[in-house]
């Protein structure tokens, strides 16, 4: 499940997903009414963007 981590605009958010991971989701009024800790509903979702932890030194 997808749970708003930040709201970017209406159409963008910052989400956590349930393996601890972050991605940044994509559609139209994806986020609108929406704020931390709301779920996101998978069908307004367009596009996915996963966010990679790199411990580069």
């Amino acid at each position: 499940m997808l749970r708003i981590a930040q709201v970017l605009n209406h159409n963008a958010a910052l989400v956590n997903i349930d393996d601890h991971r972050e991605a940044i989701v994509r559609g139209k009024g994806v986020a609108f009414n929406k704020r931390k800790g709301d779920p996101v509903s998978a069908d307004r979702v367009e596009k996915i963007f996963l966010s990679q932890h790199c411990n580069c030194s």
